[in-house]
């Protein structure tokens, strides 16, 4: 089962977690080069949801690599 977990923390961070961040590259990219204010700041508010969900990423990936058991929601089994 730990290795199972620690093979998908891997997946994560190889896969969607360093897309989110070439994604948060890109749009700093593309903030340093607007010059509208209002799409700038647009911008800069999915830049901040890319923050957050790059976060949330790196907390799953902790957990699957920690000895904890992941929290599963109710009604569901933990196989």
């Amino acid at each position: 089962m730990n290795n199972a977990r620690v093979a998908l923390a891997q997946e994560l961070h190889d896969g969607i977690a360093q897309d989110l961040v070439v994604l948060g590259f890109s749009i700093d990219h593309a903030i340093s080069n607007c010059h509208e204010a209002d799409l700038k700041n647009s911008l800069r508010q999915i830049r901040f949801t890319t923050t957050e969900l790059i976060e949330k990423v790196r907390k799953q990936m902790h957990e699957l690599r920690s000895s904890e058991p992941l929290m599963v929601p109710t009604g569901q089994v933990d196989t």
